[in-house]
């Protein structure tokens, strides 16, 4: 059990210090208790520096991984898809709110773009109004180059390190060769085409080296009939995502 702070607790701290700052104020080793005390303390300035800056880059990581991979919350196998946003819609104020629900189909592939390079792809079909009606994605998924336009069943957006390993820029067609999916579609196949609409940038690398989106029509034609639609749920407190389960 924690002890409640009060100023009188740290008497006995503020007493040790004085203490020891009167230790040989004036004998041989005056200079160096001066410059160990002083060196204790930049040491200490130095590591709280340190630990903010990186607790920064974290902080960063990890909110791109929530706006644009993983989502507080993830529902699949939705049996009644009407009852469930109706409960999620009512759960738009109060201390569970839900900010934003986001169905998604996603799958692995095999991207092949110009001049035959190819590269792993994490391939995800949302809808096509996402960067509007999500501003968390908006904000992470910054637009570098053209836009994210999903408005075609052939248009497609990559992240800059994905487009940069295809050689692929705005206007290119990129296809994606393999695609795990269900039995009535084909791992591998050369019509799957796509045009490149954007390249958006993001703070985590792992997402601009593998991720691309396409939309939901697109998704669902060429995942498959089986494809499982996943709803991305986010909350406006992240930490009370237990409690929404």
């Amino acid at each position: 059990m924690a002890l409640p702070f009060s100023s009188a607790s740290l008497k006995w701290i503020y007493f040790v210090s004085k203490r020891f700052s009167k230790v040989d104020r004036k004998g041989r080793t005056a200079v160096t208790s001066t410059l160990a005390s002083l060196g204790v303390g930049f040491g200490v300035m130095a590591l709280l520096v340190v630990i903010s800056v990186m607790n920064g880059f974290q902080m960063e990581f990890i909110d791109a991984i929530m706006e644009i991979s993983s989502c507080h919350v993830r529902v699949e196998n939705v049996r009644d898809e009407d009852t469930f946003l109706s409960w999620c819609n009512q759960k738009q104020t109060g201390p569970y709110a839900v900010k934003t629900v986001l169905p998604f189909y996603e799958a692995q592939g095999l991207m092949v773009g110009s001049f035959g390079r190819d590269s792993a792809a994490l391939v995800r079909a949302v809808s096509e109004d996402i960067y509007e009606t999500d501003a968390g994605f908006c904000n992470q998924a910054r637009i570098i180059s053209g836009s994210f336009d999903l408005s075609e069943d052939d248009f497609i957006v990559l992240g800059c390190d994905l487009a940069r390993a295809l050689g692929a820029r705005v206007g290119s067609e990129v296809s994606i060769f393999a695609l795990s999916g269900s039995s009535d579609v084909s791992l591998f196949s050369k019509d799957r085409k796509f045009t490149v609409t954007g390249i958006f940038y993001s703070n985590y690398a792992d997402i601009n080296s593998s991720y691309s989106f396409i939309s939901l029509k697109s998704g669902k034609k060429n995942f498959g009939s089986s494809a499982s639609l996943i709803y991305g749920v986010k909350l406006k407190d992240s930490q009370d995502r237990k409690s929404v389960v």
